[in-house]
């Protein structure tokens, strides 16, 4: 019974470590048009804080007044650039692994003899040590490269979250309240 199991079970097993190395079928990218012109500017995609207000543009002091007044007292915003804060922060320390340790200690003692006239003895040493993490299977690299997406991540979370300000009260402005008219404060 066994040398039957045996017999079939090895061409079975043999048979399929062959079939994981057949290749699938040759897979060929579709071609992307070449007629778009992306108009991109790099610096403000960096820095969202150097995109010119759009809301200037209407040509409204009063708005150029109250947008600004608006972002700066939304506890909204202020918790998203917390948040981006920390994951920054988080990033920083998850970088600094890839950096050698350095620690140590230092000791001293002294004994003295109080009968038999035995000479005091001193004693004292200093310990440094060196640490440093090999990323052998990368992964302190990942690490690392997940903390710089999840900071970059939360700075756009910012900008998304400046932009859902500033429509909301703009929308509230333009907008008919649906609501009684004490519920609806501009």
């Amino acid at each position: 019974m066994n040398n039957i199991l045996f017999k079939t079970s090895v061409p079975l097993a043999i048979a399929l470590m062959l079939a994981g190395c057949v290749t699938p079928a040759s897979f060929t990218r579709p071609d992307l048009p070449s007629d778009i012109d992306w108009q991109v500017d790099a610096a403000a995609i960096r820095n969202p804080s150097t995109i010119e207000p759009w809301w200037q543009s209407f040509g409204d002091p009063s708005l150029d007044k109250l947008i600004p007044v608006v972002l700066a007292s939304n506890n909204d915003l202020l918790a998203a650039s917390l948040r981006a804060r920390r994951a920054m922060l988080e990033a920083d320390i998850i970088s600094d692994r890839h950096q050698p340790k350095f620690s140590g200690d230092f000791g001293a003692s002294r004994t003295d003899q109080l009968e038999g006239g035995q000479a005091s003895s001193g004693r004292s040493s200093i310990n440094p040590k060196v640490s440093y993490e090999l990323d052998l299977w990368g992964r302190l690299a990942a690490q690392r490269d997940v903390g710089a997406l999840k900071a970059n991540a939360t700075i756009e979370d910012i900008e998304a979250a400046r932009l859902t300000v500033i429509a909301r009260r703009n929308l509230s402005l333009v907008a008919p309240c649906p609501y009684e008219p004490a519920d609806c404060q501009h």
